[in-house]
């Protein structure tokens, strides 16, 4: 009876922990859009144009 408690207590801890990967994964993939990523790309090579003319 113990283990039983045991496997159903795992498997529930289990689904729970896929199901809010799930989640998050997918309320990141509605913030994340293919603008904001333009954006930090264009943020990063007008930082490494700087670093370049430092150097």
């Amino acid at each position: 009876m113990k283990n039983i408690l045991r496997g159903i207590t795992f498997w529930t801890i289990a689904i729970a922990f896929i199901l809010l990967m799930t989640t998050i994964g997918q309320a990141l993939a509605n913030l994340i859009t293919m603008e904001t990523i333009m954006t930090v790309v264009y943020i990063a090579l007008g930082f490494s144009f700087i670093y370049i003319l430092k150097n």
